[in-house]
């Protein structure tokens, strides 16, 4: 009997922009710094064993992050047992797919539900990362947003400055490329002990 155990490993070959490194945030369940630290050190992205009992739930996470770097350049492997991800075992999305068959079925869609508690953990959450970059970087803030991506997390801190602009060469109103894009996020929105994500419903709630 084969006792080899089959891995899936994404490594990523480019630069990360501020959204994407968002929403793999929100995909692995890791800190956004996280992310960005396994792109400068051209770590494996993911590294996944595919045929255990969670293979369904493994092979959502897989195509999500391959979805997730289309714009990106990146490399999937096949790696078995402790192989290491190499030109010999680089594999294209076809082959990944055809990997995890049988058809992933579509997630249940839900209507998002408003809730109180949750946008009141938010606000203390930009309140206290506005208090700690105003302390930190005492520079001329000239606009601030929350933004999303579109999925059931909490909204990260974009804070444009004109000092960060002048240094960074960026346009004014591009909070992306700001070098205050997601501050404090995984200490004060992503960490935060107040919320919990409730997937099954595809919304965020704040517990007391």
């Amino acid at each position: 009997m084969d006792t080899s155990e089959t891995r899936i490993s994404i490594v990523v070959d480019d630069t990360l922009p501020i959204r994407q490194a968002f929403e793999l945030h929100q995909l692995l369940g890791i800190g956004v710094a996280e992310v960005r630290e396994c792109f400068a050190a051209r770590r494996p992205l993911l590294d996944e064993a595919v045929f255990g009992n969670n293979h369904l739930a493994v092979s959502r996470v897989l195509l999500g992050a391959a979805d997730i770097l289309a714009d990106t350049q990146f490399s999937i492997h096949e790696c078995v047992d402790e192989q290491a991800p190499s030109r010999e075992n680089e594999i294209d999305l076809a082959t990944l797919r055809q990997i995890l068959a049988p058809q992933i079925p579509e997630p249940l869609r839900t209507r998002p539900i408003a809730n109180l508690r949750a946008a009141q953990v938010i606000a203390e959450a930009t309140r206290a990362a506005l208090s700690e970059l105003r302390a930190t970087h005492p520079e001329t803030f000239h606009v601030v947003g929350l933004a999303d991506a579109g999925a059931p997390a909490p909204p990260y801190l974009m804070v444009g400055s004109a000092e960060g602009d002048a240094r960074s060469g960026v346009d004014r109103w591009d909070l992306a490329a700001s070098p205050y894009a997601v501050w404090g996020y995984d200490d004060h929105f992503g960490r935060s002990s107040n919320c919990t994500r409730t997937t099954v419903f595809s919304r965020w709630t704040a517990t007391s």
